[in-house]
Order: C-alpha cells, then structure tokens, then sequence
C-alpha cells in the first residue's frame, strides 16, 4: 500500500488551458455532476461500471465532500472540466493511484456525451498532464483504456503517451465479460522532450495556475 503525500499539498484554486478551467471537485459540485452523468448514462455505460450506481446527485456527495482533503494529503486528484467561455460543467478528469516512491500517477477521465468531438478531452488531459510533471514532479503518468474505447486511446496519442502494451484479460467490462487494457505511459524524459517538440511546432499549450481560496 502505497501511502499518501508526506507533506500537505497546495490545492490550486484553477489550472486553465486555452478553452479550460481545471478545477478541483467541490462540495457543491453533486447535483452537476449527476446531470452530466445523467445526460450521458447510455454511452458513459459502455466504459465505466460504477455508472448504473449513480442513481441521484446525492450519489456523487461522498466524491465531492472528500475532494479537497484527497487533494491536500496527496491521495487522489479529481478534477472538474469546466468550459470558460460559459462556466458548463463538461466532465471529469484526475490522477488517481498516486505511488509517490516512485510519483507515478494514473489519469482517468470522462466526458458528458453532448460535448463530445471537440477536443476538450485532449485539451483537459494535456492540462492535467503538465500539473502532474511541473508541479507534482510526476516521474511517470499512464493511461489505461478499453481496446474498443477508440477515443480514449486517441486522447493519450495526442498527448504524446506511448502505447507500452496490452494486458490480456485484464478488467471486467460493465456487462462482466473479460476485456484487454492497454496501457499508455509517459515519463518525465518523455514529458520533456514534449514540451521541446511542441515549442519547436509553437503547439504547446496555454497553461496557468492559480492557487489559493
């Protein structure tokens, strides 16, 4: 077992990208959650097994309340993807089972259905990608996903992760049948050489964080 951050960690009150807020969940965050979930039970379901146990926003309260605290003794890191140009709530991104012997975290994440095709995915992991390398000092992020879950994969390419390899019936699909992940990776050598390919390109994300309540 794999302890939490030994020493207290700044919440960051935002990280934005070019069309993002990134923010951490909030205690009032439940109710526009479960709309989104809501909105996008039929597709999310396909992925993700805990969706048909989120039955009302009080579901999603325990998730909210706990967030900051999670945040703060380096447990886990579940974010918000918001729209700046109109505040919606769009999804959720995080980096979840941090191992900080050797700061490794892997990035899970989900997106409601009718903001789907326009990049906010990509837009929200790269964010999150580089709070975990140049604030977290990450040494490793991955990616896992379903074979079939096409988009997803194509998230992580675009973001510079490497396809490592595919673990042979490695999870359970929602309906209980076996299925494959793959496993996408980036160290901090690879984030490095990113950053130097993108700012050769002049591709390299906005990105700026602000912190504090």
């Amino acid at each position: 077992m794999h302890l939490p951050h030994r020493k207290p960690i700044e919440v960051p009150r935002e990280i934005r990208t070019e069309r993002l807020v990134l923010r951490p969940q909030r205690k009032g965050d439940a109710a526009t959650i479960f709309a989104a979930i809501a909105e996008s039970r039929h597709h999310l379901s396909q992925w993700l097994a805990w969706v048909p146990e989120v039955q009302s926003a009080h579901d999603m309260m325990p998730s909210c309340e706990t967030a900051e605290f999670d945040w703060a003794r380096g447990a886990d890191f579940r974010v918000a993807i918001i729209d700046a140009s109109n505040g919606r709530y769009l999804g959720h991104c995080g980096l979840h089972y941090p191992n900080w012997d050797v700061r490794s975290f892997e990035i899970g994440y989900w997106l409601r259905e009718s903001a789907i095709g326009q990049g906010f995915m990509t837009e929200a992991v790269g964010g999150l990608t580089a709070y975990a390398f140049e604030t977290l000092k990450a040494r490793r992020v991955e990616i896992h996903c379903d074979p079939n879950n096409f988009r997803s994969g194509r998230v992580a390419e675009r973001n510079g992760y490497t396809l490592e390899g595919r673990l042979r019936n490695a999870r359970l699909t929602p309906d209980g049948n076996l299925r494959d992940t793959l496993v996408y990776g980036m160290t901090e050598g690879d984030w490095a050489a990113h950053l130097w390919a993108d700012s050769i390109a002049n591709t390299c994300p906005v990105l700026s964080q602000e912190t504090g309540q």
